[in-house]
Formats: structure tokens, C-alpha cells, sequence
């Protein structure tokens, strides 16, 4: 079933989980796990299920304000910072 603009009022919150600051990036699901960005360069991880905050986490990739969605390849979330001209990447994810 597609997620139209129509069915949103009908869906419950399966859980919600404060950042402690602001942020504009799209989450990133990947391994069980959402992934957020935040504006002071941190990475945070979430159980998809439950919403508890990842072992570890939030991990601070240094940088600037980091806006792109977190991208997830193995065990391996890479981030770009606003201006573009440096990426991050937080490794062992396992």
C-alpha cells in the first residue's frame, strides 16, 4: 500500500525520539537501524522498531552542519557536510 497525502491521518506513531537539536536531514533505514544527521555533525542510530538510541550512539563526525541524508553501504554510513567539500564516514556499524 502506497502512503498517500489521504491515508497520513490514519497512520499511528510508532515512536518518536528527541535529537536534542536540530537537524533537516531525511532519515536513512539500514539494517534494522533509522539513521539521522544532525546541524553540529553528529550521526545518531536508532532501533527501527523500538526508537532506543544505538549502542554508541551519536557519534560526532565532526564538521559542519551535515544536511544530506545519511547513505548506508555494509557497514558504513557516509555524510556530507553543508558546503560539500568534505564527507564523513562512521565506520563499524556492526
Amino acid at each position: 500500500m502506497a502512503i498517500v497525502h489521504g491515508r497520513l491521518a490514519n497512520l499511528d506513531v510508532l515512536w518518536q525520539a528527541p535529537l536534542g537539536e536540530a537537524s533537516d536531514s531525511s532519515p536513512t533505514l539500514a539494517n534494522g537501524f533509522v539513521y539521522v544527521t544532525s546541524f553540529y555533525g553528529k550521526l545518531f542510530a536508532f532501533n527501527a522498531t523500538t526508537g532506543a538510541i544505538k549502542a554508541g550512539f551519536p557519534k560526532t563526525l565532526g564538521g559542519t552542519i551535515l544536511f544530506s541524508a545519511p547513505v548506508v553501504a555494509g557497514n558504513i554510513v557516509f555524510t556530507v557536510d553543508r558546503e560539500q567539500s568534505a564527507s564523513h564516514a562512521a565506520a563499524d556499524l556492526s
